[in-house]
């Protein structure tokens, strides 16, 4: 029997079984055998060992053969598993999400009815919110009150609207509490604002030196003004005086009485 790890790696041939050593890659945690090629503990389907490549790009091993290629970014070393290929023409967009020709996938699984088409990342949660012409995503749920035919991102903000609402940030679609005080949850959705659409708008942040804005801290509408992100009301504000401090990050504001750091006053 061979061990990775202490982990047993599953119909390993012993008398064939060899680490694969070299240097440029660091690569002594992948070997091979008569019949396999191994990653730690898990071994690669259906690759052809007269042909395979290992790589290191982005700081990932992507391996290669005549046929197919394989992405360890999500792969487990001691898991004793199979690592199958990437789908084909598979792109990967973010650490979390990439698409083929058919689908939207979150950690390389295809979310079931998505399309990867018009894909973007929202600035709300980085990389785990996005949308594409199928919906809006967190993680591998679909915002179920999200209008995408009406859907777009407030620039350089945490904030996205569709024709019902203005929102920002989501929240657990809770199926049902468990005897042990735990939880199921069966998805997300976008948590709708309240304030006024017709007059709301975000107040601008700093602007670098590539004359690229940064992130919009604060919004206002006809009611007051509202820190971003928590979204909260800013009830010491006053609408008429209040402005972002342009040479700090954009998380700093001031008016005719105070001054604001998140949203709060700010004491020195």
């Amino acid at each position: 029997t061979v061990y990775f790890e202490g982990t047993k790696i599953t119909n390993a041939d012993l008398a064939t079984f060899t680490i694969i050593g070299d240097e440029k890659f660091n690569s002594r945690k992948f070997a091979k055998d008569k019949n396999h090629l191994y990653y730690g503990a898990n071994s690669f389907e259906n690759i052809d060992l007269n042909s395979y490549k290992i790589d290191y790009q982005d700081n990932e091993y992507i391996v290669y053969d005549k046929n197919n290629k394989y992405s360890l970014n999500l792969i487990i070393e001691s898991n004793a598993g199979t690592i199958k290929p990437s789908p084909k023409n598979y792109l990967q967009l973010s650490s979390s999400y990439g698409k083929d020709d058919n689908a939207l996938y979150f950690n390389e699984k295809a979310i079931e009815g998505s399309s990867g088409k018009h894909f973007q990342s929202l600035n709300s949660l980085g990389a785990e919110l996005v949308s594409t012409e199928s919906g809006v995503y967190y993680g591998k749920y679909k915002l179920s009150n999200i209008d995408i035919s009406t859907f777009s991102i407030l620039e350089n903000s945490y904030c996205f609207k569709d024709k019902n609402g203005i929102y920002c940030n989501v929240e657990e679609i809770v199926d049902k509490k468990n005897f042990d005080g735990s939880y199921t949850i069966s998805g997300y959705k976008a948590i709708k604002l309240d304030v006024d659409m017709a007059s709301f708008q975000l107040l601008d942040g700093p602007v670098y030196s590539d004359n690229q804005k940064g992130i919009g801290f604060y919004a206002k509408d006809k009611n007051g003004i509202y820190c971003v992100y928590p979204f909260t009301k800013v009830k010491e504000a006053d609408i008429a005086t209040f402005h972002i401090l342009k040479d700090k990050d954009g998380r700093y504001a001031k008016d005719k009485n105070h001054i604001f750091l998140d949203g709060k006053v700010y004491q020195e």
